[in-house]
């Protein structure tokens, strides 16, 4: 219900946050860390509320919601919905947040994104959202050489000739 409320609902976003839905979340997430649905569904209600919205990424970010989006990705390799919302919402929270982007890097994220990428080479909702997040895990230099020592320039290529054909993994 969150994740349908907060899709393009700006006060929606700012009303979930301020009535701590923010902390309700990332405690389903810690309470049903075996459940790949539960953590699935949270991810995308995270990618929701930070779109264009600085506040919600910083909460998120501080009450410890990149470090669960990421155990999220580590427990469910094989599932591609984990992997799609996790990386969107990944993608959100990186995009212009200095803070989170370190988050990302301290919590070996460009590890467990390129390992997404790798095992849905044929999802392009998965590269689309892996390639949009490694685009703004690049304006950091420290990701940059991350992203490259570890295969992240194959595997963009080989989502680009995979899915050459979609304009979004371009």
């Amino acid at each position: 219900a969150l994740g349908n409320m907060s899709c393009n609902h700006d006060s929606n976003r700012t009303a979930i946050a301020n009535h701590g839905g923010i902390e309700q979340i990332l405690m389903a997430m810690r309470a049903h860390g075996l459940d790949p649905s539960v953590q699935h569904h949270a991810c995308g209600v995270l990618w929701n509320l930070t779109v264009n919205n600085d506040k919600n990424k910083a909460l998120i970010g501080q009450q410890g919601g990149i470090e669960l989006i990421l155990m999220a990705m580590k427990s469910f390799p094989q599932d591609s919905h984990v992997q799609h919302e996790g990386c969107g919402s990944l993608c959100n929270l990186s995009c212009n947040h200095d803070g989170n982007h370190a988050l990302i890097h301290q919590w070996q994220g460009v590890s467990l994104v390129l390992l997404a990428m790798l095992n849905h080479a044929r999802d392009v909702n998965v590269q689309h959202q892996a390639c949009s997040l490694l685009r703004n895990l690049t304006s950091r230099t420290l990701n940059c050489t991350a992203i490259a020592r570890q295969g992240g320039i194959e595997l963009v290529l080989m989502a680009m000739k995979t899915h050459s054909k979609d304009a979004n993994v371009q």
